[in-house]
């Protein structure tokens, strides 16, 4: 028995939309972190304790550069895939009316 799952390209991407705001959200947040940790450093600690733990910070937000580059990538892709079920579902309606278009391979 196979499985049937119908969405409208609208909803699919609202998705993609409210996933990229979270990302932002995420990404400012981790700079306000940032931000506020160095403050904090800068003001209790001198010298080179304040150098190293102001390096930790940017060497931890170094490391999760690569995650979020990763997660950016994924609404790129959801927007392919939707961009590609809105072509389907338009030949599905064409097939069924009976009116495909004479060039549908292109």
């Amino acid at each position: 028995m196979a499985v049937v799952i119908k969405t409208s390209t609208d909803v699919l991407y609202q998705k993609v939309s409210q996933i990229t705001n979270s990302l932002k959200d995420i990404q400012q947040q981790l700079a306000d972190i940032n931000s506020l940790e160095t403050d904090l450093y800068n003001k209790f600690w001198q010298g080179d304790a304040s150098t190293y733990n102001v390096k930790e910070i940017i060497d931890a937000g170094n490391e999760l550069e690569p995650i979020l580059s990763m997660l950016y990538k994924r609404p790129e892709q959801l927007l392919r895939i939707t961009d590609l079920y809105g072509k389907v579902e338009i030949y599905n309606t064409q097939a069924e009316a009976g009116s495909l278009p004479t060039d549908f391979l292109k």
